[in-house]
């Protein structure tokens, strides 16, 4: 599978899921219910999860900003220390600053990754045509277990995913194939909790 089919397919999920959340918030609006939190809580997390499902920053793309970041600042950090200080503190200063600099950095690449699935899984807007909640709940679900298939099926290990324990294995190396389950754990839960709100209300009525 491309990741262009993949970033398309992901779009048209996060379309659906974008609705349904739409649709559901006016739904549900003035209304509490433990149910409605759930289905409230799985939206957000389902969102997340097929924009994770991107991928981020490729490991060539974070290695090569790791590397260019830290010359820059290990070089600089060397030349300022050792004209200020003399060379006997040149070395502990860069050690010091690079190590300082970790926590920034994994936050910018982190940032970075956020924007580069932002980007690839942003819609042109078009509503789907069915305006309910579950339908478009289902319709995403279904697309999801699709798209983590073809995924799969054509993933370097894809040997791995034979068995529940090697799918588990497999989500854990792959932030596609892990992203991809959580979204559609996600939407099972939030159909659910709408299901069970929807009968307890029909019942009381």
């Amino acid at each position: 599978m491309k990741r262009a089919d993949l970033y398309a397919e992901l779009t048209s999920i996060r379309r659906s899921v974008s609705q349904a959340t739409a649709h559901f918030d006016a739904l549900a609006d003035g209304l509490e219910h433990p149910r409605l939190e759930t289905v409230r809580q799985r939206l957000t997390t389902a969102d997340a999860s097929v924009r994770s499902a991107a991928g981020g920053l490729s490991l060539v793309t974070r290695t090569s900003i790791d590397v260019v970041v830290l010359m820059a600042v290990g070089w600089t950090t060397a030349s300022l220390a050792g004209a200020i200080l003399g060379p006997g503190w040149t070395i502990t200063v860069t050690v010091i600053v690079l190590l300082a600099c970790f926590r920034p950095l994994v936050a910018l690449l982190n940032r970075l990754a956020r924007r580069a699935n932002e980007r690839r899984t942003r819609g042109d807007g078009n509503a789907p045509t069915s305006t309910d909640v579950l339908p478009l709940l289902g319709s995403a679900r279904i697309a999801a277990q699709q798209t983590m298939h073809r995924w799969i099926t054509s993933h370097r290990l894809k040997a791995a995913a034979g068995s529940p324990s090697g799918l588990r294995w497999l989500a854990e190396q792959d932030a596609t194939v892990g992203s991809l389950r959580q979204l559609e754990i996600s939407l099972c839960q939030a159909i659910d909790s709408l299901q069970i709100w929807q009968a307890d209300t029909t019942g009381d009525r």
